[in-house]
């Protein structure tokens, strides 16, 4: 039995160094990545930047901010992202992501991308002053399901899809499910002051994100 036996089906697509061009993912998607560690940036020496593996996309939201379709996107640095480009820099397109601080600068280093429009859910969770931020304890919270996170979240995305499991496939998905959920309802728990400020860092995630790419480590992940 899957441990994901319970969940809604989520349509999910499997391709390699880009998107297809013919999907139209609308103006509302929640990205996600996979990586082979933590380092990333100018702060690093180029040869001993991790590598991003997987890049998870989100899309067609159901009233309640539910994804219910997924892509995911297997990638190396070889990879050319012209349709991803396209699609993140779209001034028109909101891109969740739960932690921006990396996922953001991660893909900056590796592709010069800045998605135009970011909506951090992990930024509106620590103005909000919440006690555990994690994207899993989110769901959790305020969607009612329980992510089996654990040890998944380090697994070998670096392998071909037909080597992946059930679960590894699963979990691509259902992280790019509940983005736009968990932050229009964390949205809405902010005083006007608070979603002011946090509008304000909206505008400010293009020039953010260079800036956590000169970083540390430890800074990138600070936020």
């Amino acid at each position: 039995m899957s441990i994901y036996e319970n969940f809604p089906d989520i349509e999910t697509t499997f391709v390699h160094d880009d998107l297809p061009k013919e999907v139209d993912f609308g103006l509302e998607i929640h990205l996600d990545i996979e990586s082979t560690g933590l380092n990333f940036g100018e702060y690093h020496v180029k040869d001993e930047r991790d590598d991003v593996n997987i890049i998870s996309i989100g899309h067609d939201p159901l009233p309640d901010g539910r994804f219910t379709k997924a892509l995911v996107c297997k990638v190396d640095r070889k990879s050319k992202l012209p349709v991803f480009k396209s699609l993140v820099e779209n001034p028109k397109v909101v891109t969740y992501i739960h932690h921006a601080a990396f996922d953001a600068p991660a893909i900056y280093d590796h592709y010069d991308i800045i998605p135009s429009t970011i909506k951090c859910t992990k930024s509106l969770s620590k103005l909000l002053g919440r006690s555990n931020n994690r994207y899993a304890d989110l769901v959790k919270s305020i969607c009612g399901l329980e992510l089996p996170k654990g040890m998944l979240s380090t697994s070998k995305w670096y392998l071909p899809y037909d080597e992946w499991s059930m679960e590894m496939k699963k979990y691509c998905a259902y992280d790019v499910v509940y983005g736009k959920w968990i932050h229009d309802y964390l949205f809405k728990l902010c005083g006007a002051k608070a979603q002011k400020y946090y509008l304000d860092l909206t505008k400010s995630w293009p020039h953010l994100v260079k800036a956590l790419n000169v970083s540390s480590k430890r800074g990138i992940l600070a936020i």
